[in-house]
């Protein structure tokens, strides 16, 4: 196991004590993220709002105050990226290795696993990250 690619679990979530309201969620997420060492200089200036990205509208963290140009807005340890190399940390490494998943694949299967552990094991590593994951939508146009 590689040691740099750990995740601290939260141990304590607000969304699972008070609630699972969107605000508690990103409260949550990002906490966890600057427990497994996430830098988040804007924090206090941004939320989670709806933006445009081509004709969709999507669901993301924006940043609620002037920014100057080329200002890093966050810095995320390679270890909170769900990857196919998290992955292979996990009891996943050995159908990905074995039936050499593409790297695709193995993000869609390990979204999937991260998600049902989530479910059954509310304090997992990528329990954090999963219930923001749940609460997404995507809008896109009909047309």
């Amino acid at each position: 196991f590689d040691e740099r690619m750990r995740l601290r679990p939260l141990e304590y979530s607000r969304a699972l004590a008070l609630g699972a309201d969107e605000n508690t969620i990103f409260e949550d997420l990002v906490q966890w993220m600057l427990l497994n060492g996430a830098k988040l200089p804007y924090l206090n200036r941004s939320r989670v709002g709806r933006v445009s990205h081509g004709p969709a509208l999507i669901r993301g963290v924006v940043v609620t105050a002037p920014v100057y140009e080329k200002t890093i807005f966050s810095v995320v340890p390679e270890r909170l990226l769900l990857s196919r190399e998290a992955m292979l940390e996990t009891p996943l490494r050995v159908p990905i290795l074995r039936e050499r998943l593409s790297i695709f694949v193995s993000l869609i299967l390990a979204i999937l696993y991260e998600m049902r552990r989530a479910q059954e094991v509310p304090t997992s590593e990528w329990a954090p990250y999963m219930r923001f994951l749940s609460t997404v939508t995507l809008e896109t146009p009909t047309q």
